[in-house]
């Protein structure tokens, strides 16, 4: 599965992270499952019409700090977002990055993590991929 790491200068909390794809999700008729078990918290977010899913893996904050150490005390993971590599283009580009886009608009300080030491705004992220 193709993924991607959401970044932020400061630990934002599960209730939240939780309260905002809870939103988004509602919002763009989507479907939602959460999971929670040993490793942690996770939200499905499902297309409705074609069944495609992304999920957000929510850092705790132990995992948090080990991640800002690691990014030279600049920025600690927050959630990780996983899609399915068979997911069509026509999911990618009217799913998953109109739902990425919408929950940025709630954090705008968020980063994406791209390729090694590199981060890029939400915004920028979704430029990128609407090209």
């Amino acid at each position: 599965m193709p993924d991607f790491r959401l970044l932020s200068k400061s630990f934002i909390g599960l209730g939240k992270l939780e309260e905002t794809i809870l939103l988004v999700a509602q919002k763009r008729n989507n479907e939602i499952k959460k999971n929670v078990d040993e490793y942690g918290v996770e939200f499905e977010v499902i297309n409705s019409k074609t069944g495609f899913l992304i999920s957000f893996s929510i850092y705790d904050k132990n995992e948090f700090l080990n991640t800002f150490k690691f990014n030279n005390n600049e920025y600690g993971c927050i959630i990780q977002i996983n899609w399915s590599s068979k997911m069509s283009h026509e999911d990618i580009d009217n799913f998953m990055i109109p739902f990425i886009k919408e929950f940025g608009y709630y954090f705008p300080n968020i980063m994406v993590e791209h390729g090694e030491d590199k981060f890029i705004t939400i915004e920028d992220y979704v430029n990128l991929n609407e090209e």
